[in-house]
C-alpha cells in the first residue's frame, strides 16, 4: 500500500507539472491582452474625436445652410424674385436633410463603441483569470521572458502599421493562442 500510494502521488505530481507547464504557456499572454485592450482602446477614442469632429462640421454645415436660406427669406421680403432664388433655396433646404440624415447615420458610432467596450471588458476579465491561474500555480512572468519578448515585438509591428488588417490582428492572436 505503501508504494501504491507513492506511485499515485508521484502521479498527480506529474499531472500538476504537464498543468503548470501549459499555464506557463499563458503567462506570457498578458502582454498580449494588455497590448489589445490599449489597441481597443485607442479605437474607440480615434473613433470618438472623429466622430465629434464629423458633428461639429456637420452643424456648423447645417446652420451655414440655414443662414443662406434665412438670406433669400429676405430677398423676397425686399421684393427681390429672381428664379435663382428658388433654385438656391430648394438645393439649400436638399442640403440641410441630407447633413440631417448623415448625422442619424453617425449612431453606428455609438453602437461600435459599446460593442468594443464589451469587447475590452471581456479580454480584461480573461486576462484576471487567466493571472490567477498563474498565481495559484507559482509560475512568474520570468519563467516564459522569451516568449514574452517574441509577444511584444509582434505587437509593436501592429502599433507602427497605419492600417492593420482584421487578418493580421486574427493571425497575431491566433499565433499566441487567444
Amino acid at each position: 500500500m505503501n508504494d501504491n500510494f507513492k506511485n499515485e502521488l508521484k502521479t498527480v505530481i506529474n499531472i500538476i507539472e504537464e498543468y503548470k507547464k501549459e499555464l506557463e504557456k499563458l503567462s506570457f499572454q498578458k502582454t498580449g491582452f494588455e497590448k489589445v485592450s490599449s489597441h481597443i482602446n485607442q479605437v474607440i477614442q480615434e473613433s470618438e474625436e472623429a466622430t465629434t469632429n464629423i458633428l461639429n462640421s456637420t452643424n456648423e454645415a447645417i446652420n451655414d445652410a440655414k443662414q443662406i436660406l434665412n438670406a433669400v427669406g429676405i430677398l423676397r421680403k425686399e421684393g427681390v424674385h429672381h428664379p435663382a432664388l428658388e433654385s438656391i433655396e430648394n438645393y439649400t433646404e436638399s442640403i440641410i436633410q441630407t447633413l440631417i440624415d448623415n448625422l442619424t447615420k453617425l449612431e453606428f458610432q455609438d453602437i461600435a463603441s459599446q460593442r468594443l467596450l464589451k469587447i475590452g471588458s471581456f479580454l480584461e476579465e480573461i486576462e484576471k483569470e487567466v493571472l490567477k491561474l498563474l498565481l495559484l500555480f507559482g509560475i512568474n512572468e520570468e519563467s516564459s521572458q522569451s516568449k514574452k519578448e517574441e509577444l511584444e515585438e509582434k505587437l509593436k509591428e501592429l502599433e507602427w502599421k497605419k492600417e492593420v488588417t482584421q487578418n493580421d490582428v486574427d493571425s497575431i492572436l491566433e499565433e499566441f493562442g487567444l
